[in-house]
Formats: structure tokens, C-alpha cells, sequence
């Protein structure tokens, strides 16, 4: 008996009960969504694949035009401290440059400066865009 009762409750709310209105266009869908979201979205698709950046500062131990003295320079300091430091070797107005590290202020920099001026009395120190420091 409880058995009928529990099917011809069922049998009744499942006829009353809709899901979905069927008096509608048949095959349309309305999104209503927030301006703002087309804003974060054009955000995020610019940010992707580049590297974050900040202000900060480099030591520059190289400028000049001879190439091989360059990567002279370059292939000294990656022996001394490529585990230390980053070295970023560029070309830029027909001079090559060697910059050392990412440092977010000069006195950080200053350090690693006073090491190099023995053996490069011509280093110092440039401002630079560099990359976030890394998370220990």
C-alpha cells in the first residue's frame, strides 16, 4: 500500500514539475553576462606567454662592438657564477652587451659589483626591466 501511494505521489509531481519552459523559441539561448568579463579575458589573453616584469637593476660588465670579446666575456662570467646569477648577452645599436643578475635595488647589486671590479674595473651598475626574483 505505502508502495502505491509513494508511485502516484511521484506520478504527480513528475507531471506538474517542468525542468525547462517548453512555451519558448525552440533552439535560442540568451547569455546575459557582465561587460567587465570581456575586459579581464582580453587581459589575460595579453599577459599569456609573456614574462612579468619589474624595475630594477643589472650590472653591466660589457659594451662594445668587438663580438668575440663579447662572448669572451660571457663564456668568463657563466663559469664563475651561472649558478649565482643570470647573464643576459645582447645586441643592440651594433654593440653587444653583457649584463649580469636581476636585482630589485642597488644596494643588492652593489654587492656582486664590488666582487667583479677586480677582475672588470669598467663594470657598473644600469637600470633595467627584470624579471621577478625566484621563490626559495
Amino acid at each position: 500500500m505505502k508502495q502505491l501511494i509513494s508511485f502516484l505521489i511521484l506520478f504527480v509531481l513528475g507531471q506538474t514539475i517542468q525542468a525547462q519552459d517548453c512555451n519558448g523559441p525552440a533552439g535560442k539561448l540568451t547569455i546575459n553576462k557582465d561587460p567587465r568579463i570581456d575586459g579581464i579575458l582580453y587581459q589575460r589573453k595579453n599577459l599569456i606567454g609573456k614574462t612579468p616584469e619589474m624595475q630594477g637593476y643589472r650590472i653591466q660588465v660589457y659594451q662594445g662592438s668587438n663580438r668575440y670579446l663579447a662572448q669572451r666575456t660571457k663564456s668568463d662570467l657563466e663559469n664563475q657564477y651561472s649558478n649565482t646569477v643570470d647573464i643576459y648577452y645582447t645586441y643592440e645599436s651594433s654593440e653587444f652587451k653583457i649584463r649580469l643578475g636581476d636585482f630589485r635595488s642597488r644596494i643588492e647589486a652593489q654587492y656582486l659589483l664590488h666582487q667583479l671590479t677586480e677582475k672588470y674595473p669598467s663594470a657598473f651598475i644600469v637600470p633595467a626591466k627584470i624579471k621577478f626574483p625566484r621563490l626559495n
